[in-house]
């Protein structure tokens, strides 16, 4: 019976000096999202080439109250049938309910959703105050990622704050700590990352496409950041107030892209992009600025992605409609679809 109760304290010491280390390493390798790269990372932009062919929604999405699942169902065939394999949705992460309808019909599709919004205490939207930390960003973000797990699929992007520079202006403030802004990216990344691990999603969503607008990513950013991120990811449109002619503005957004792309060498994504966002123009002045620039963009390998803003509600819009109702596709629609379709 003596030799019984040896042989069993033996056996606890053996755990507790072989089994428990293992144990404490792999416990502080999930909590700290350390390990072989697979869960404090992003899903990557593999290889050159337009790879991420996105129509944004944001006007509908964000403002319009979208909640008839057959009308947003419309709205994506419309835009699957133009080549986009990702739909850029815009509805607060306040709102699940309608940001779920809209996930769950573009998937639905076989496309993949790019989450691209904030919430609505970062810009005071609708009528909220604008008075969210970013700590207090960050902590809901990681609560919203976990409580939600059916609302995403491999292979779709969620940007945590999209364009977060937006929130000096919304305060009305000139004081533009880009140290802490910069610290602020970083952390949307990671926090997002480990929270995206704990819905057995590691280094399977887009984490690291974070908006912002050109001015930012020349002056604001920090290498430590742009590192973090991988891939640029810039919203950005040349002087649409004054009608240029269609080959000054393809010019002038490529001069821009590869100027960017000098600086940083890393893929771009250009994350908001289209023709006329401040003023009505014709379907033909449209068409010819967008054939133009498309054009451009051809010849640049280093161009990732491109996300054409917006599909209705503005005057850059791809398809007239009434009050959210599809009506029929612009002509620069078409050339958005063969720039699309010959990427395939």
């Amino acid at each position: 019976m003596k030799k019984e109760k040896i042989g069993i304290r033996k056996v606890f010491f053996l755990f507790i000096f072989v089994a428990l280390p293992v144990f404490s390493y792999t416990y502080a390798k999930y909590s700290t999202g350390v390990d072989d790269g697979n869960i404090d990372r992003s899903a990557e932009v593999d290889g050159t080439g337009l790879q991420i062919k996105s129509i944004d929604t944001q006007i509908v999405s964000k403002h319009w109250n979208m909640e008839d699942p057959e009308i947003i169902k419309q709205q994506i065939t419309d835009l699957r049938d133009l080549g986009a394999n990702y739909i850029a949705v815009s509805t607060p992460y306040d709102n699940h309910g309608e940001l779920k309808l809209w996930a769950d019909a573009i998937h639905k599709a076989g496309l993949n959703v790019w989450f691209r919004s904030h919430w609505l205490n970062w810009e005071g939207d609708d009528n909220h105050p604008s008075d969210m930390t970013m700590r207090e960003y960050l902590i809901k973000t990681s609560e919203f990622i976990r409580s939600n797990p059916t609302l995403f699929e491999e292979n779709d992007a969620f940007t945590v704050c999209v364009e977060p520079e937006q929130a000096f202006v919304a305060r009305k403030t000139n004081v533009y700590d880009w140290r802490a802004y910069n610290q602020f990216v970083r952390d949307q990344i990671e926090t997002a990352n480990l929270a995206f691990s704990e819905i057995k999603l590691p280094g399977k969503i887009y984490t690291n496409w974070i908006s912002m607008n050109g001015w930012v990513v020349e002056n604001g950013l920090e290498k430590e950041t742009v590192e973090k991120m991988g891939v640029i990811t810039v919203d950005h449109y040349t002087n649409q107030k004054v009608i240029l002619p269609p080959s000054e503005f393809a010019r002038d957004l490529k001069t821009d892209l590869e100027r960017i792309y000098k600086k940083w060498e890393k893929p771009i994504i250009l994350g908001e992009w289209g023709y006329n966002i401040e003023q009505e123009v014709s379907d033909y002045e449209q068409r010819a600025v967008v054939s133009e620039s498309l054009q451009g963009l051809r010849d640049l390998d280093f161009l990732v992605g491109v996300n054409y803003w917006a599909h209705m509600g503005n005057s850059s819009r791809l398809i007239d409609d009434r009050q959210g109702t599809p009506i029929s596709y612009r002509p620069a629609a078409l050339e958005l679809k063969a720039y699309y379709y010959e990427s395939k």
